[in-house]
């Protein structure tokens, strides 16, 4: 799978569950925000290690 189609995929899944997470305003949105930001730092940090290969 390339690099790009990761990433995208991952903004994709991540941006529509900050929207359904700002609709429904539930108290789980305050966990599902910090592990968006984790997530969007181990793909940069596994594109980064792959673009060097």
């Amino acid at each position: 799978m390339k690099l790009s189609k990761i990433v995208g995929l991952y903004n994709l899944i991540a941006g529509v569950i900050a929207t359904i997470g700002s609709v429904f305003i539930t108290p789980n949105v305050k966990i599902i925000f910090p592990i968006i930001i984790i997530g969007h730092v181990i793909i940069a940090a596994y594109v980064n290690t792959r673009m060097v290969q």
